[in-house]
C-alpha cells in the first residue's frame, strides 16, 4: 500500500504543477507544421514538374507532413 500512496502523492504534485493542462499553442504549431510541409510538397510538384528529383523532394516533404500528423494522433 505504500507504493499506492506514493503514486497518489506523485499525482497530486503533478496536478498542482499544472502538467495535465493542455497547451493549445503546441497543437496549433503541430497543425501549422503539417499544413506547411503538405503545401510545400504540392508546390514543389507544381513548380518543378514531374521529374524524378522533384518527386523525391516532394515525397520527403509529404512524408514529413505525415510524421507530424502521426505525432498529433499519438499525443491525444
Amino acid at each position: 500500500m505504500a507504493m499506492l500512496e506514493d503514486f497518489h502523492e506523485l499525482r497530486d504534485k503533478v496536478e498542482k504543477g499544472g502538467y495535465f493542462q493542455p497547451n493549445f499553442t503546441f497543437y496549433i504549431f503541430i497543425v501549422a507544421h503539417i499544413l506547411f510541409f503538405d503545401l510545400l510538397g504540392w508546390w514543389t510538384m507544381k513548380t518543378f514538374g514531374t521529374g524524378w528529383l522533384s518527386y523525391v523532394i516532394a515525397s520527403v516533404f509529404l512524408a514529413t507532413a505525415q510524421v507530424g500528423s502521426l505525432a498529433l494522433i499519438c499525443l491525444q
